[in-house]
């Protein structure tokens, strides 16, 4: 071989084994870089399932808040739940009849359905106390209003069940019906027609009591009739407080009509005492009267037009009964309220003060021929003291002379300005 070919061939053997070399260095980086990509793959894999892990179970306990809410929400609108947290047959047919009236899932129409619903319970109150009232009619003497008929000319009214004894049935009504009527008749609410009789009568609060003898009332209607409850006399009435007016708040009678109170600090003074007024948002027709509840069903009051120049004509206002339940109590009996015949505004220390006068009672009227007037006492007088004990107001002049039996005479002291002195001065005066 000559040294020429034995030099290529020994460069040929050279460069395998150059190859070989780089070959060997390129595989083992291959390796690598496989290792390394499938190391990635499988970190972006795991962390991918625990992410999506996370995020189901937020998501699931999110569900299950919502889908309790909802059934709280069920529960809290009347719904009502089995052992197993399914709703009720009732539950379930009422939604149907929900479904049926909202027609919607509108939330203001959910809004006005609900309102309706109130309102329909509310009035519910009222339609309960329909075996309390009777109607009243009061006729006239002599009047004929319908010649071809005979029929006599009357004044209608409501009328409420208040006691009962063993004798008598006692009903309160409008006084104007009865005072000076020829004849009381009273229709229940199954329309048995008896006759009444009047017990007592105030003018003033135009309110009186009948009677009806039970002996005249048949069993049946007897099994219907309730006796109203009164309201508590501490449960004042609010500005905003909801009432029920029935009777005939409408002009017809039976009817009802819910409202709100909107004012509650109105005053009226009447002979011997200062009642206290109410005004409601209930629209007021020529005929309106009858009676106010409170939500409970309780009579809290009794509708009036004697006041309209204190409370107008176009809303329904009323007589709270605490300011005259000791009157009622007496008309039951069969009693009128003790009569001296004056109005008048209290005075308190600074009012005294100021004005240089007596604490008590200012008096502003006298009414001519009262027990009050033929004894002495006028305009600008100062009540200060009943049968010696010290009176500071209106109300407490009513008290004493609630408190006063009718064959007893009263001393009341009176402070008079004469001359710019205080004069005093004893009156006795004999309730009426």
């Amino acid at each position: 071989m000559t040294e020429r070919r034995k030099k290529i061939l020994d460069e040929k053997e050279h460069e395998k084994k150059k190859y070989k070399f780089i070959r060997e260095q390129v595989k083992p980086q291959k390796r690598k870089r496989i290792m390394r990509t499938v190391r990635r793959l499988f970190i972006t894999v795991l962390l991918a399932t625990v992410f999506g892990s996370v995020s189901a179970v937020v998501f699931c306990t999110i569900m299950q808040n919502m889908m309790n809410n909802d059934e709280k929400e069920v529960v809290a609108s009347g719904s009502t739940l089995n052992d197993d947290n399914t709703l009720s047959d009732d539950t379930l047919n009422n939604s149907v009849n929900d479904t049926d009236d909202d027609q919607g899932d509108d939330s203001d129409a959910d809004k006005i359905y609900e309102y309706s619903k109130l309102s329909r319970s509310i009035a519910s109150v009222g339609e309960a106390c329909k075996y309390s009232l009777v109607t009243v009619k009061g006729y006239k003497r002599g009047e004929v209003l319908n010649s071809i008929v005979g029929e006599r000319g009357s004044h209608d009214s409501y009328g409420v069940i208040v006691k009962e004894d063993y004798y008598y049935y006692y009903i309160v009504t409008k006084a104007v019906t009865v005072i000076n009527a020829g004849s009381i008749e009273v229709e229940f609410y199954n329309q048995t027609t008896v006759h009444a009789e009047v017990s007592a009568a105030d003018k003033n609060i135009d309110l009186a009591v009948i009677k009806v003898k039970k002996e005249k009332v048949d069993s049946t209607t007897k099994l219907d009739v309730k006796i109203a409850n009164y309201a508590s006399i501490n449960s004042n009435l609010a500005v905003g407080s909801k009432v029920i007016a029935v009777g005939a708040p409408s002009g017809v009678m039976y009817s009802v009509m819910i409202g709100t109170i909107t004012q509650s600090q109105i005053r009226a003074s009447v002979p011997d005492n200062e009642i206290k007024l109410l005004s409601t948002d209930i629209p007021r027709s020529p005929d309106t009267n009858g009676i106010i509840l409170n939500t409970r069903g309780c009579i809290t009051g009794f509708i009036t037009d004697s006041f309209e120049n204190i409370m107008g004509d176009t809303v329904v206002g009323f007589v709270e009964l605490s300011s005259i339940q000791d009157v009622l109590r007496l008309m039951i009996e069969g009693k009128n309220a003790p009569y001296l015949g004056i109005e008048g505004k209290d005075v308190d220390s600074e009012s005294a003060k100021n004005h240089n006068i007596e604490e008590g009672i200012y008096v502003t009227s006298v009414y001519p021929n009262s027990p009050a007037y033929n004894s002495g006492m006028r305009v600008a007088d100062i009540i200060t003291k009943v049968n010696e004990k010290k009176i500071n107001s209106v109300s407490q002049l009513h008290t004493a002379l609630m408190g006063t039996k009718y064959d007893n005479s009263i001393k009341i002291t009176v402070a008079r300005k004469y001359n710019g002195k205080i004069a005093v001065k004893k009156i006795t005066v004999k309730p009426e």
